[in-house]
Protein backbone atom coordinates (compact mmCIF):
# COMPACT_ATOMS: atom_id res chain seq x y z
CA UNK A 1 0.00 0.00 0.00
CA UNK A 2 2.88 2.28 0.54
CA UNK A 3 4.91 2.16 -2.55
CA UNK A 4 1.12 2.84 -4.31
CA UNK A 5 0.87 6.29 -2.47
CA UNK A 6 4.81 6.79 -2.98
CA UNK A 7 4.02 6.79 -6.71
CA UNK A 8 1.30 9.00 -6.44
CA UNK A 9 3.17 11.09 -4.56
CA UNK A 10 5.79 11.30 -6.84
CA UNK A 11 3.70 11.79 -9.47
CA UNK A 12 1.52 14.14 -7.79
CA UNK A 13 4.80 16.05 -6.98
CA UNK A 14 6.76 16.32 -10.60
CA UNK A 15 3.71 16.25 -13.13
CA UNK A 16 1.17 18.07 -11.20
CA UNK A 17 3.42 20.54 -9.14
CA UNK A 18 2.11 19.43 -5.78
CA UNK A 19 4.13 21.59 -3.25
CA UNK A 20 4.57 18.65 -0.17
CA UNK A 21 7.58 16.86 0.48
CA UNK A 22 7.68 13.55 -0.48
CA UNK A 23 7.54 11.36 2.57
CA UNK A 24 5.17 13.66 3.89
CA UNK A 25 3.08 13.37 1.50
CA UNK A 26 3.16 9.67 1.10
CA UNK A 27 2.18 9.29 4.72
CA UNK A 28 -0.70 11.63 4.33
CA UNK A 29 -2.20 10.04 1.36
CA UNK A 30 -1.67 7.02 2.89
CA UNK A 31 -3.38 7.77 6.33
CA UNK A 32 -6.00 9.23 4.50
CA UNK A 33 -6.85 6.49 1.86
CA UNK A 34 -7.15 4.32 5.16
CA UNK A 35 -10.09 6.49 6.37
CA UNK A 36 -12.15 5.47 3.33
CA UNK A 37 -12.81 9.47 2.86
CA UNK A 38 -15.95 10.64 1.03
CA UNK A 39 -15.99 14.25 0.84
CA UNK A 40 -12.73 16.51 1.22
CA UNK A 41 -12.24 20.21 1.34
CA UNK A 42 -8.68 21.73 0.19
CA UNK A 43 -8.36 25.41 0.93
CA UNK A 44 -4.93 26.54 -1.24
CA UNK A 45 -5.20 24.03 -4.26
CA UNK A 46 -2.16 26.26 -6.13
CA UNK A 47 -1.65 23.74 -9.22
CA UNK A 48 -3.90 21.18 -8.52
CA UNK A 49 -1.16 18.57 -7.55
CA UNK A 50 -2.33 17.75 -4.33
CA UNK A 51 -6.30 17.52 -5.65
CA UNK A 52 -5.22 15.25 -8.74
CA UNK A 53 -3.48 13.16 -5.72
CA UNK A 54 -6.67 13.40 -3.90
CA UNK A 55 -8.30 11.88 -6.96
CA UNK A 56 -6.35 8.57 -6.63
CA UNK A 57 -8.81 7.59 -3.28
CA UNK A 58 -11.37 5.50 -4.87
CA UNK A 59 -13.77 6.66 -1.93
CA UNK A 60 -13.52 10.10 -2.55
CA UNK A 61 -16.75 11.18 -4.37
CA UNK A 62 -16.82 14.41 -3.09
CA UNK A 63 -13.48 17.35 -3.74
CA UNK A 64 -14.06 20.97 -3.28
CA UNK A 65 -10.98 22.91 -3.89
CA UNK A 66 -10.56 26.43 -2.78
CA UNK A 67 -8.03 29.02 -4.08
CA UNK A 68 -7.37 32.63 -6.09
CA UNK A 69 -6.29 30.75 -9.53
CA UNK A 70 -7.90 27.81 -10.87
CA UNK A 71 -5.99 24.88 -11.60
CA UNK A 72 -6.17 22.13 -14.04
CA UNK A 73 -8.72 19.34 -13.54
CA UNK A 74 -9.30 15.81 -15.52
CA UNK A 75 -12.41 16.24 -17.08
CA UNK A 76 -13.84 13.07 -15.92
CA UNK A 77 -13.42 14.25 -12.61
CA UNK A 78 -15.41 17.27 -13.00
CA UNK A 79 -18.75 15.69 -11.14
CA UNK A 80 -16.70 14.96 -8.08
CA UNK A 81 -14.60 18.25 -8.08
CA UNK A 82 -15.69 21.65 -7.16
CA UNK A 83 -13.33 24.28 -7.89
CA UNK A 84 -14.15 27.31 -6.63
CA UNK A 85 -11.95 30.44 -7.70
CA UNK A 86 -11.45 33.23 -4.97
CA UNK A 87 -9.68 34.42 -1.73
CA UNK A 88 -10.57 32.05 1.13
CA UNK A 89 -10.77 34.63 3.67
CA UNK A 90 -13.97 36.48 2.02
CA UNK A 91 -17.11 35.54 3.63
CA UNK A 92 -18.71 34.30 0.23
CA UNK A 93 -16.27 32.48 -0.61
CA UNK A 94 -16.78 30.64 3.11
CA UNK A 95 -20.28 30.66 2.41
CA UNK A 96 -20.24 28.76 -0.62
CA UNK A 97 -18.02 26.18 0.91
CA UNK A 98 -20.02 25.73 3.86
CA UNK A 99 -22.56 24.99 1.38
CA UNK A 100 -21.33 21.97 0.39
CA UNK A 101 -21.66 20.27 3.67
CA UNK A 102 -19.39 19.09 5.76
CA UNK A 103 -16.12 16.96 5.09
CA UNK A 104 -14.29 14.11 6.36
CA UNK A 105 -11.08 15.68 6.02
CA UNK A 106 -10.31 19.35 5.35
CA UNK A 107 -6.99 20.66 4.28
CA UNK A 108 -5.75 23.93 5.24
CA UNK A 109 -2.54 25.51 2.95
CA UNK A 110 -3.86 28.63 1.71
CA UNK A 111 -2.11 31.53 2.53
CA UNK A 112 0.51 31.95 5.04
CA UNK A 113 0.39 35.28 6.84
CA UNK A 114 -1.44 35.08 10.38
CA UNK A 115 -4.41 37.11 9.34
CA UNK A 116 -5.37 34.31 6.05
CA UNK A 117 -4.24 31.29 8.27
CA UNK A 118 -5.72 32.38 11.21
CA UNK A 119 -9.14 32.99 8.85
CA UNK A 120 -8.88 29.75 6.95
CA UNK A 121 -8.80 27.67 10.29
CA UNK A 122 -11.29 29.26 12.09
CA UNK A 123 -13.49 29.38 8.72
CA UNK A 124 -12.65 25.57 8.22
CA UNK A 125 -11.85 23.76 10.10
CA UNK A 126 -15.44 23.35 11.89
CA UNK A 127 -16.42 21.55 8.35
CA UNK A 128 -14.73 18.89 9.41
CA UNK A 129 -16.56 15.96 10.34
CA UNK A 130 -16.63 14.76 14.37
CA UNK A 131 -14.42 12.13 13.62
CA UNK A 132 -12.78 13.80 10.65
CA UNK A 133 -8.92 15.76 10.46
CA UNK A 134 -7.92 18.70 9.50
CA UNK A 135 -4.54 18.88 7.77
CA UNK A 136 -2.51 22.04 8.49
CA UNK A 137 0.53 21.86 5.83
CA UNK A 138 3.85 24.24 6.15
CA UNK A 139 3.48 23.61 10.40
CA UNK A 140 7.39 24.25 10.17
CA UNK A 141 7.07 26.91 7.69
CA UNK A 142 10.14 27.57 5.17
CA UNK A 143 13.25 29.63 5.90
CA UNK A 144 13.62 32.90 4.30
CA UNK A 145 10.01 33.79 3.80
CA UNK A 146 8.51 36.58 5.47
CA UNK A 147 5.33 36.87 6.91
CA UNK A 148 5.27 33.10 7.46
CA UNK A 149 2.94 32.48 10.61
CA UNK A 150 1.62 28.83 10.22
CA UNK A 151 3.99 27.72 12.53
CA UNK A 152 2.81 30.20 15.15
CA UNK A 153 -0.69 29.21 13.98
CA UNK A 154 0.52 25.59 14.60
CA UNK A 155 1.88 26.34 18.18
CA UNK A 156 -1.87 27.74 19.08
CA UNK A 157 -3.43 24.71 17.79
CA UNK A 158 -1.34 22.16 19.43
CA UNK A 159 -1.21 23.64 23.12
CA UNK A 160 -4.67 22.93 23.27
CA UNK A 161 -5.42 19.92 20.70
CA UNK A 162 -4.08 16.45 19.92
CA UNK A 163 -2.17 16.84 17.19
CA UNK A 164 0.29 14.89 15.39
CA UNK A 165 3.25 15.95 13.39
CA UNK A 166 4.57 14.52 10.27
CA UNK A 167 7.85 15.78 9.77
CA UNK A 168 10.25 14.91 7.31
CA UNK A 169 12.89 17.61 7.80
CA UNK A 170 12.48 18.54 11.43
CA UNK A 171 13.30 21.79 12.48
CA UNK A 172 14.18 22.47 8.90
CA UNK A 173 11.12 23.30 6.39
CA UNK A 174 7.47 22.32 5.50
CA UNK A 175 5.76 19.89 8.06
CA UNK A 176 2.18 18.60 7.97
CA UNK A 177 0.27 18.48 10.91
CA UNK A 178 -3.16 16.36 11.53
CA UNK A 179 -6.02 17.39 14.38
CA UNK A 180 -8.80 15.33 14.81
CA UNK A 181 -12.32 16.88 14.84
CA UNK A 182 -14.53 16.60 17.88
CA UNK A 183 -17.84 17.96 18.18
CA UNK A 184 -19.22 21.52 18.94
CA UNK A 185 -16.95 24.15 19.04
CA UNK A 186 -13.64 22.37 18.88
CA UNK A 187 -12.07 24.33 16.73
CA UNK A 188 -12.29 27.39 18.80
CA UNK A 189 -8.69 27.94 19.82
CA UNK A 190 -7.60 31.08 18.90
Amino acid sequence: MYDRWLNVADNAISAYGAQQLRPELTLLLAYMDSMHPESVLEVGSANGGLAWAIMQMESVSHLVTVDVTPHRLRDEWHNRIIAICGNSTDPKIAHLVWAEGDYDIVIIDGGHDWKTASSDWNNYARTAKPGGIVVVHDTQGWHGIVNFDVPELWRHIRTKLDVVDLISQPGWEAGTGIVWAGTDDWWDVL
